[in-house]
């Protein structure tokens, strides 16, 4: 059988590459694309949320982030407590609908977030490790 321009000598045992690339080429450029997806960079980012607010944690920057993100008048806050010791924190973010705040905590060991509710029993999360 002759080889045309386009088509790549036969291999014994193996079927040609196609489109000229050789399978070597095709395995090094997916694993350069998969060294480069998101799963990668979101290692140590934490979030929980309830309702629509949420809380996060990113272990990078040590950053942690309490987020209203809705527009019902009732302040979110995130209870805390640091790797070392039983004491529980609290950021709360009155700054209104649509808002996040921000604090740099070293190091987090578990966080939730809740809404206040005025006259009722705060909505809060489950707790979750940071």
């Amino acid at each position: 059988m002759k080889n045309s321009p386009t088509q790549p000598a036969a291999y014994p045992g193996t079927p040609p590459p196609t489109n000229g690339f050789s399978p070597r080429l095709i395995v090094a450029a997916c694993g350069i694309l998969l060294c480069a997806t998101p799963v990668a960079a979101s290692a140590g980012y934490t979030s929980i949320s309830q309702g629509a607010d949420y809380a996060s944690y990113n272990t990078v920057g040590s950053t942690h982030n309490v987020c209203d993100q809705e527009t019902d008048s009732n302040a979110v806050y995130s209870r805390y407590y640091k790797v070392s010791g039983g004491t529980q924190y609290e950021l709360r973010n009155t700054s209104g609908a649509i808002s996040c705040v921000s604090s740099v905590i070293t190091p987090m060991y578990k966080y939730k977030v809740c809404e206040d509710q005025a006259f009722n029993p705060d909505e809060c999360s489950l707790y979750r490790l940071a």
